[in-house]
């Protein structure tokens, strides 16, 4: 059930319902609960772009940590190394430097059809 809201989140996305798209990832999280699911990102990429498109970098970053997590599928090296810069720049509190990462990162997932 957890990939079905997953997928519903991505359609939210694409529709332009950002609170939709994050009320379907989080009941995708939900449904997986603290089982690990090595295909997270199928909730945490629309999660994580509709984060960025409502300005709460706090949840975009929390969500690019999951998809770093050890637990999950390994994505792309170029997107990894810009998860990881925007996590290492949101700790440093270089908030515009994090945010800008987190946006090259969905645009190689986009590029790549990974999200």
């Amino acid at each position: 059930r957890g990939v079905l809201f997953g997928c519903e989140a991505w359609v939210s996305i694409w529709e332009g319902d950002m609170e939709a798209a994050i009320e379907h990832g989080q009941t995708a999280l939900e449904t997986w609960g603290s089982t690990p699911f090595p295909l997270g990102w199928v909730a945490l990429w629309p999660l994580l772009a509709a984060s960025l498109k409502l300005e709460r970098l706090a949840e975009a970053v929390d969500y690019a940590t999951r998809m770093l997590d050890q637990s999950q599928q390994r994505l792309a090296d170029d997107i990894t190394a810009e998860l990881s810069q925007a996590v290492g720049a949101w700790e440093a509190s270089e908030t515009a430097v994090s945010r800008n990462h987190l946006l090259r990162a969905l645009q190689l997932a986009q590029e790549t059809h990974t999200f």
